[in-house]
């Protein structure tokens, strides 16, 4: 398998982002918070997706020096973002692109190929023909298609925003190589995501560009990237059959595009991500020994190596954390239960070391029964009557 050096332009932009703390960015929650006024009344099917869209029209966004895919989830260097309790339990504003039923995983490439507006004008089409919906069935699906055009909006909206931000730096900018670049990247999200891809950059700035929304809207949903090296593949052999992209030129998009993903974090309850799966949902997984699917794969496995090794992960423990050596699925002697997969042979072992077996809690309260209402009032309170023997034979 061919392998490719950490280029000089992502070497520059992680040595940069070493340089800052990380910081904990409130302008994401503050924004969020200030607009449940400003949407009170909706209904609640759709106010998650209104929400979303609000918070892409409002959020102040910012471009960062050199990159080639563009965008940030705060204006700090090195910035977190956090999500309320409530955002976890909640869907994705982009759920409607679920690849199936079974596993929350959109499709991205439906996003790149075909373009947001394209998924948007065949929403608006749906909701006309449903018209005036009466039932509940026909109101939940007109509900769901306006959601649905709100997060396309949303989505249009942070690309417009970050074109708008491109622009500006351009104008200020004094070196031509890059103020060339800026211009090219506003170009670019002026026509990505809204409209299908074109190139191989234009692609990989739209693949980017969705994976920042989810996690700017719901981060629960943004854990799943679609096979980056099978969706982009059509654009860069395109581009190198027309000889207007080399191979050195591919693997600095497909690095810079990377870091941009290894860039993207956020702050949760560690209750609330106690147990996740990780990798237990793959569509489409190959092993080691295949792990070279096509062209791209190659470029992505060198680029997640080369920034694996710049130890880019904040650490929030000081001191080593010990590691134990063997397997975690070997270190029970507990014996197999006949009839369960090794996932969940191993849930029902090391069940009981990780989280207790019940909860108790110090609060007591009467039965609904017991408890008085306005309606009615105590049983010691209410007047006493007589019971006739028919009455009592019921008791």
């Amino acid at each position: 398998m061919a392998h490719y050096s950490l280029t000089p332009r992502v070497k520059v932009l992680a040595d940069r982002l070493q340089a800052h703390a990380s910081t904990l960015c409130t302008e994401h929650a503050t924004v969020l918070h200030s607009l449940d006024g400003d949407i009170a009344g909706i209904p609640a099917a759709v106010k998650p997706a209104r929400r979303f869209y609000e918070l892409m029209r409002q959020l102040p966004l910012t471009i960062s020096a050199d990159e080639l895919i563009v965008g940030n989830q705060t204006r700090k260097p090195h910035g977190a973002i956090f999500h309320d309790e409530s955002a976890g339990q909640r869907p994705c504003a982009f759920q409607f692109l679920n690849l199936n039923s079974a596993i929350d995983s959109p499709d991205y490439k439906l996003v790149v190929e075909k373009g947001v507006l394209a998924i948007k004008h065949q929403l608006e089409e749906k909701t006309r023909s449903l018209g005036s919906a009466v039932s509940r069935s026909g109101m939940d699906e007109v509900n769901g298609c306006r959601a649905a055009i709100y997060a396309c909006d949303a989505l249009m909206a942070l690309a417009q925003n970050l074109a708008t931000s491109a622009e500006t730096l351009a104008a200020a900018e004094t070196n031509a190589f890059r103020k060339a670049e800026l211009l090219e990247s506003a170009a670019i999200l002026h026509h990505v995501p809204a409209h299908p891809a074109r190139s191989f950059k234009e692609a990989c700035q739209a693949f980017y560009l969705f994976q920042l929304a989810l996690q700017l809207d719901n981060g629960s949903y943004a854990v799943n990237p679609e096979g980056a090296d099978k969706a982009l593949l059509p654009y860069y052999q395109h581009d190198v059959a027309n000889g207007t992209l080399n191979e050195a030129q591919a693997y600095e998009i497909v690095e810079c595009l990377w870091f941009k993903l290894a860039e993207l974090s956020e702050v949760r309850a560690a209750s609330a991500i106690d147990g996740y799966p990780m990798f237990d949902a793959l569509l489409h997984g190959a092993s080691l020994e295949k792990a070279n699917i096509n062209a791209l794969s190659a470029m992505f496995l060198s680029a997640q190596q080369n920034l694996s090794a710049l130890h880019l992960p904040v650490r929030l423990f000081k001191g080593v954390q010990a590691v134990s050596s063997a397997p975690f699925a070997a270190t029970s002697a507990t014996t197999t239960a006949e009839g369960l997969t090794p996932r969940m042979q191993r849930l029902r072992n090391h069940y009981l070391t990780v989280r207790q077996a019940c909860q108790f809690t110090a609060r007591w309260r009467l039965p609904k029964w017991s408890r008085p209402t306005r309606a009615c009032q105590p049983f010691c309170c209410a007047p006493k009557r007589s019971v006739t023997p028919a009455k009592r034979a019921r008791f």
